[in-house]
């Protein structure tokens, strides 16, 4: 009776980590719902009647805010009057073009057609420059759907801790600065591979001649002289000393 409930507990715990496998997988924003992560973070993707997935941290408080400048909400004039927010630089955006790209794991890559829109969109902080928090957009039946969201947070944290903006005067009359680009996934480079020198040919080890072969013992001599009588030559050798009769 034990060993049959000790074979069940094992096929139900194998049974669970088959469904586990297959769920990260098959996995998809199907829903709107949390996504726990290790360090007791949670994403929520937020999906959308036509399929568009917001991704972003749980605890974001400017994912679906209202800009502000001076204190009032922005306008479409705001927007169209061309007021440079942030000191112009050349390298924040290929470094964050990089993360991005680096993140990814090739299993990924592959599930990533081209043309799969990915939107990302960091929310700086209009005194200090630095990037307060990230959101992603994306449909849930493309390819990015299929990345579970662990990848994403590693994309939040690195843009946080490597990237730093200086915000004009005209920036900093705004509750935050939004940075938003249509990213086109991009496989990381591969480590180029270094000509390897061919081995080195095996060092011959000397042998030993062999031992000199002793001659064959004489044969013994009949008790009454050879045959024949009177013909006392030894019997013929051949070169190796066998006998031949």
């Amino acid at each position: 009776m034990k060993t049959r409930i000790k074979l069940l507990a094992i096929v139900g715990l194998l049974l669970c980590t088959a469904n586990s496998l297959m769920a990260q997988a098959f996995f998809r924003y199907d829903i709107s719902r949390d996504h726990f992560l290790a360090r007791d973070v949670w994403f929520r993707a937020d999906v959308s009647e036509s399929g568009s997935v917001t991704l972003s941290n749980r605890e974001n408080r400017f994912t679906n805010a209202r800009q502000t400048i001076d204190g009032r909400p922005s306008t479409t004039a705001d927007v169209r009057s061309g007021m440079v927010l942030l000191e112009p630089d050349d390298w924040t955006r290929p470094l964050a073009m990089q993360i991005v790209n680096e993140a990814f794991l090739p299993q990924h890559v592959r599930e990533v057609h081209p043309g799969d829109p990915l939107q990302i969109t960091m929310m700086i902080c209009s005194q200090t420059g630095e990037i307060m928090e990230v959101n992603f957009r994306f449909h849930r039946r493309s390819g990015y759907a299929t990345v579970p969201p662990n990848i994403f947070w590693r994309i939040e944290q690195a843009l946080k801790e490597q990237l730093r903006f200086t915000p004009t005067a005209d920036g900093r009359r705004l509750n935050f600065i939004a940075r938003t680009w249509m990213h086109e996934l991009v496989p990381a480079p591969r480590p180029e591979r270094r000509n390897r020198l061919p081995p080195p040919p095996p060092i011959p080890i000397p042998q030993s001649p062999p031992p000199p072969s002793s001659p064959p013992p004489p044969p013994p001599s009949p008790p009454h002289g050879p045959p024949g009588g009177g013909n006392n030559q030894p019997p013929q050798t051949e070169i190796g000393g066998e006998w031949r009769p």
